[in-house]
């Protein structure tokens, strides 16, 4: 999500639809395999709802007239700061550093945020991956159980 690969997003996109596939054309017939069922299909409506939120909050971007209206509005404030009186130059240069610093941190998070998996900040790829080696093991269990 960080690189925006659409070709591996499709990928996944398809498997997730052959995962869909076979869990409808499953047919529980007892009622302990409708619970299971059941399950299942919650547990699969979660994960295509995270997904979809996932990817809509990678492809989420701020507009570039907001983006103006931040930076011109962080100029503006900290330039207004020339325009206060203060007796001392050093009690002047320390309140527009602090202001100045203030501003750019809360415009670093708004541009650190606005890219979630790719940013300074970003969301951990540590459990994705362990969700992916775990799904791996699995898929090769339920092959080797089927196949014995």
């Amino acid at each position: 999500m960080a690189c925006h690969d659409e070709a591996t997003i499709e990928r996944i996109g398809e498997k997730l639809e052959h995962v869909w596939v076979a869990i409808h054309s499953c047919e529980p017939r007892s009622e302990c395999q409708q619970a299971v069922y059941s399950e299942v299909l919650s547990r699969f409506n979660d994960l295509s709802d995270v997904r979809t939120s996932r990817l809509s909050a990678s492809r989420a971007r701020i507009p570039s007239a907001m983006r103006m209206l931040v930076y011109a509005g962080a100029f503006i404030v900290i330039g207004s700061m020339y325009l206060m009186s203060f007796d001392k130059l050093w009690l002047h240069a320390t309140v527009t550093a602090a202001l100045a610093g203030a501003v750019s941190h809360i415009i670093f998070l708004i541009v650190s945020l606005d890219n979630a998996f790719g940013g300074n900040l970003q969301v951990e790829q540590a459990p994705f991956e362990r969700a992916r080696k775990a799904f791996r093991r699995e898929h090769h269990q339920v092959e080797a159980n089927a196949a014995a």
